[in-house]
C-alpha cells in the first residue's frame, strides 16, 4: 500500500478506510467517537504486509482497535502524532513494531493506550524519538536472546504523566531504558534477566517490578528535578545507586504519602 500526497482532514469510519487514509502524506485522520474495531471480526486471519503511516496526525477520539494480529509492521517515515487512540491486545509477530526507515522522526502519543504481545525484543523507533504524554504502554515482549532492551532502539524516548508496564520473560543479559527524560511516570517492569539501566532521566517517577540483579550505570549521580523512588523489592539486595534522587522504599512506604513527601518525592502528604 502506498500513500499519495495531500494535506487535508479526513474522517474515516472503518478499518479499511483508516489504513488508506493514514498512508497519505501530511493528512490529519479523524476516527469516530469511541468506536470499537474488533479485528477478530474484521480480519480474523490477521493483517499481513507492512502498514505505512505517512499522515501527520491521527485523532483517535478514544476509538479502540482491538485484537489486531499484525504479521508485518507499521512503517512511519515521517513525524506523526497520535491523540486518544487505543490499540489493545495487539499481537505483533514481526521483528519490529514500528519499522526503521533510516531517517529521524518523532512519534508523539497523547492520551493513548497500547497493549499487547510482541514477538520482538523492543518497540523500535530507530533514529527517532518516542514522546509519551498521559499515555499507557503495557507490553509483553516474548523474544529471547542477548540484546539491549529499550523502548526506543538507536533513538530516544521521553515520557510524562504516563504508565509503562513491560514483561521480558525470555530475555537474558539485556538492558532497560527509562528514557532520556521521564517525568511523573510509573514503571512496572518484570525483567529478571536485566543487565543494567540508567536512572539519570527519571524525575518524580515510581519504579516497580523485578529487575533481577541489574545495576545502575548512572555512575556520576545525574538526576532529574524531582526525587524518584523504587520499590526496594524490585532490586537485588546488593543494589546501590549513585543517584541521590533515586531512593529505595518498602512496599508500605510506597503507599505512605506522608513518608514519600518527607524524602522529597513530589506528593501531597
Amino acid at each position: 500500500m502506498k500513500g499519495g500526497e495531500g494535506v487535508a482532514t479526513v474522517n474515516v469510519t472503518s478499518w479499511n478506510d483508516f489504513v488508506q487514509a493514514i498512508a497519505v502524506t501530511g493528512d490529519t485522520v479523524v476516527l469516530p467517537n469511541e468506536a470499537l474495531w474488533d479485528m477478530n471480526e474484521i480480519y480474523p486471519e490477521g493483517v499481513s504486509g507492512d502498514i505505512p503511516i505517512n499522515c501527520a496526525r491521527i485523532i483517535g477520539n478514544k476509538t479502540e482497535i482491538r485484537n489486531l494480529h499484525l504479521l508485518g509492521k507499521f512503517v512511519m517515515p515521517a513525524d506523526c502524532r497520535f491523540d486518544d487512540l487505543y490499540i489493545k491486545n495487539i499481537i505483533c509477530e514481526g521483528n519490529e513494531f514500528f519499522g526503521s526507515s533510516g531517517n529521524a522522526r518523532t512519534l508523539t502519543m497523547n492520551g493513548c493506550i497500547a497493549t499487547g504481545l510482541y514477538g520482538v525484543n523492543t518497540m523500535y523507533f530507530n533514529f527517532g524519538t518516542l514522546v509519551l504524554n498521559r499515555s499507557v504502554l503495557n507490553l509483553d515482549m516474548t523474544a529471547g536472546g542477548y540484546s539491549d532492551i529499550e523502548i526506543s532502539s538507536y533513538g530516544q524516548y521521553s515520557a510524562q504523566y504516563s504508565r509503562i508496564s513491560a514483561q521480558y520473560p525470555q530475555n537474558v543479559g539485556g538492558g532497560f531504558s527509562f528514557g532520556s527524560s521521564s517525568q511523573f511516570c510509573m514503571f512496572n517492569i518484570q525483567f529478571l534477566g536485566c543487565r543494567a539501566f540508567d536512572s539519570s532521566g527519571l524525575s518524580g517517577c515510581v519504579v516497580m517490578g523485578n529487575f533481577g540483579d541489574a545495576y545502575d550505570t548512572n555512575e556520576y549521580g545525574y538526576h532529574g528535578a524531582f526525587v524518584s523512588v523504587y520499590d526496594s523489592a524490585a532490586m537485588d539486595s546488593e543494589f546501590t545507586t549513585q543517584n541521590p534522587y533515586f531512593k529505595g522504599v518498602t512496599y508500605a512506604q510506597l503507599h505512605d504519602a506522608e513518608y514519600l513527601a518527607s524524602i522529597g518525592f513530589p506528593i501531597g502528604a
